[in-house]
């Protein structure tokens, strides 16, 4: 408590304590599961041993009497050093799930975007400043909070790790050839940003048979016109001062972000002969947007957002997404 009022965090001793702690719970916890069985984490056993090892010795190795425990420690490794323990620990108590669960939603993560590529590039970089490096790291952190949480809300239990990483590889691939490369810091951040919505935008692109970068495009434009991104980031910029206030703005983080994306799948519906034009929701849902947008502004002049205010925000952007519907059906309790 007294560092807490000084301002003070752990020593970097009492850290390496807590993570070397961290890790040999999470490994005990994928021992007590079918992880360390399953084939997606094979190549965990298998890259633990030298090349030439793996080469001369690759049944021996399948073989090894502590293949499991293997398995488990470098998983836990991953997990520790990629994401952390607290945000192992606030996706078990936010979503109701084990660690054999965040396990399987990483590897998913993991595979699909190449996260090891994403996180050596971020770390091996020369042309941003240290702190910046820091920032980078923390914003690929709280991408794959992002992404792991959407696959474990989302997807069927138990997950199947290869079917999964089957279903949105290729799409993830086509988003990102379709984006110009980042070369600055600034526009590597964005593009994290951006791809934290590939799951759902490629779910939406399959739910109404359009291309995933038609609801990509819509979703920016969307963003453009309603200032949504301004609006969660500055609630992660808000400082929270306890268990509850993370745990409560996760969640209205994760409601706006749902919001806009089926802001998308309306607009797909509101679409006519194959236009899928922002301007055709703008025209008739002008009154609705205005008022959010005035809102927008009220929040803009203050410069902050806090949980209570994230979540006035999100009961007016659930308003305009049910105007939105309405214009739809004609009934206005869609």
């Amino acid at each position: 408590m007294s560092r807490t009022q000084a301002g003070l965090g752990l020593t970097r001793p009492e850290i390496a304590v807590l993570l070397a702690q961290s890790k040999n719970v999470v490994q005990q916890d994928l021992l007590t599961s079918s992880v360390p069985d399953e084939p997606v984490f094979a190549s965990a056993l298998s890259t633990y041993f030298p090349p030439r090892i793996r080469a001369q010795l690759s049944e021996e190795i399948r073989d090894h009497r502590l293949a499991r425990e293997i398995v488990a420690t470098k998983v836990a490794d991953d997990l520790i050093n990629h994401v952390g323990p607290g945000l192992i620990y606030q996706l078990e108590e936010r979503l109701d799930v084990k660690t054999p669960a965040v396990a399987r939603a990483y590897a998913v993560v993991r595979a699909v975007f190449d996260i090891d590529e994403l996180w050596s590039d971020a770390e091996q970089r020369t042309d941003i400043t240290p702190v910046e490096r820091w920032n980078l790291l923390h914003a690929l952190q709280h991408f794959i909070e992002h992404t792991a949480s959407w696959i474990l809300r989302r997807r069927p239990v138990p997950l199947d790790v290869e079917a999964e990483i089957a279903r949105y590889r290729p799409s993830v691939h086509k988003l990102v050839a379709s984006r110009p490369h980042p070369t600055t810091f600034d526009e590597t951040t964005e593009r994290l940003r951006f791809l934290a919505e590939a799951f759902a935008l490629i779910e939406t692109a399959r739910c109404h048979g359009c291309p995933v970068e038609t609801a990509a495009a819509i979703h920016t434009r969307i963003d453009t016109t309603l200032d949504l991104t301004w609006l969660t980031n500055r609630l992660e910029d808000h400082a929270t001062t306890n268990w509850w206030d993370a745990m409560a703005a996760a969640t209205v983080r994760d409601d706006l972000a749902e919001r806009h994306h089926e802001l998308v799948g309306a607009i797909l519906h509101l679409a006519t002969d194959g236009e899928h034009e922002v301007g055709v929701w703008q025209d008739r849902a002008e009154g609705a947007i205005s008022r959010f947008s005035r809102m927008i502004a009220e929040l803009r002049r203050d410069g902050v957002v806090d949980v209570a205010r994230a979540c006035t925000a999100g009961a007016e952007l659930k308003l305009l997404v049910r105007s939105t519907h309405t214009l739809i059906t004609g009934d206005g309790n869609t």
